[in-house]
């Protein structure tokens, strides 16, 4: 508490009627949102581990004009303390409680129940008919897909826009498979490129299992690929791609194997570049000969202040649906190499959110796959918070032969 040093948090403004709005997120689900009024960015900027709180009182006052009472900053700073939003004892406490209590788990708890959809499964199972209604034919005895993309949009935003409900038609059935792998967009921090878990499944439906012999062929190939599995606990995208999964399949939901795919497989730290190589070797040997689903839970573009970036223009709109064309185009030759580039070039709005999952899905799919595009739209970003989200459903075909 003497020079207090808050987090990396997610920050963005929010327009609450006449009122400018600063919501704060913890990227590692250990607080709860919150917001504050706007003029308090300052205050969070020098919380930077240099100054105590009485010299971030002189600062606000002397170089913003922010007359703050110590007691009162004292006690906003007391309670970042409290919420673990402070780089100190109190977060790291309640982190290596929330690990140790992740791994001991026999089974990944859902996160976002009552959160993002509902966790009563009457409700949740008539929201997800209105997404991905089941009178549609789903799956195929004869269905030539070998992977598909969606995003991980809750089933109240899928049935508006349909998108999900168009891309989830003409699946394999459930016993053509031996597993979906699912390629999660990772929005958290992490180390290495690829992380998986071999905990079931839950959600308010019911238990989806895990393909633990397929995981565990993984694992002893790649030692570090659970090393950082408690980077599942906040998984949102596997998390709702399991939802859709169950809403397909039902009770004979295959196994799953689920990996998230951090920024790090597009561009790795130094003495890191083999990482993602290990990976794709591993994968090509372990799934060769057996049925598999890939399925990438991502999005491509997000812009605008809801993401901490630069508020968005029309012609900065433009811009982001011309950068995820070029994706789009670029599966359709396809060229992983190129995919690759495009998904990690620098861009004022930041990379696709998606880019690591859809690039990964590239490598892993046969030499020549074909690519469907089904629907692509830049949509508003959720709960009408400023900024846009690129959309696109993608059904990827083996090559002809």
């Amino acid at each position: 508490m003497d020079r207090p040093k808050l987090r990396k948090v997610d920050r963005y403004e929010h327009q609450r009627g006449d009122e400018a709005m600063l919501v704060v997120r913890d990227p590692l689900g250990l607080a709860e949102p919150f917001a504050l009024e706007a003029e308090f960015s300052v205050v969070l900027d020098l919380l930077d581990g240099g100054h105590s709180v009485p010299q971030i009182r002189q600062s606000l006052l002397m170089g913003h004009g922010m007359d703050l009472p110590l007691a009162d900053l004292r006690a906003f700073v007391g309670d970042l303390r409290e919420a673990g939003l402070l780089d100190d004892e109190t977060f790291r406490d309640r982190w290596a409680e929330a690990h140790a209590d992740f791994l001991k788990a026999a089974v990944r708890e859902p996160r976002l129940a009552d959160v993002v959809y509902p966790d009563n499964p009457g409700q949740l199972a008539a929201a997800l008919e209105r997404a991905v209604p089941s009178a549609t034919p789903r799956t195929s005895a004869t269905s030539p897909l070998c992977g598909v993309m969606i995003p991980h949009d809750p089933p109240a935003g899928a049935a508006e826009h349909g998108l999900i409900d168009l891309t989830l038609r003409g699946l394999p059935e459930a016993s053509q498979l031996e597993a979906v792998v699912i390629l999660g967009a990772d929005h958290g921090p992490g180390l290495v490129p690829y992380v998986t878990t071999a905990k079931p499944h839950r959600t308010p439906l019911g238990v989806v299992p895990a393909a633990n012999a397929l995981i565990k062929a993984i694992e002893r190939r790649l030692p570090w690929i659970s090393r950082e599995e408690i980077r599942h606990r906040d998984a949102v995208s596997i998390e709702i791609a399991v939802l859709y999964l169950q809403q397909v399949y039902g009770d004979q939901c295959p196994p799953i194997v689920p990996i998230l795919c951090g920024q790090t497989a597009l561009a790795p730290r130094p003495g890191e570049a083999d990482y993602a190589d290990q990976f794709m070797a591993t994968m090509e040997s372990v799934c060769d000969g057996r049925e598999i689903l890939f399925w990438v839970s991502g999005e491509l573009s997000h812009g605008g202040e809801i993401y901490g970036r630069p508020p968005l223009t029309e012609n900065g709109s433009q811009q982001l649906v011309e950068r995820d064309q070029a994706i789009l185009s670029a599966l359709n030759r396809p060229d992983p190499a190129e995919i690759a580039a495009l998904c990690a070039a620098d861009h004022p709005q930041g990379r696709p959110s998606g880019g690591p999952a859809l690039s990964t899905m590239a490598r892993l799919l046969p030499i020549g796959f074909r690519t469907e595009l089904v629907r692509y739209a830049l949509v508003p970003a959720p709960d009408a918070a400023p900024g846009r989200v690129g959309y696109a459903g993608l059904r990827f075909h083996p090559p002809r032969d």
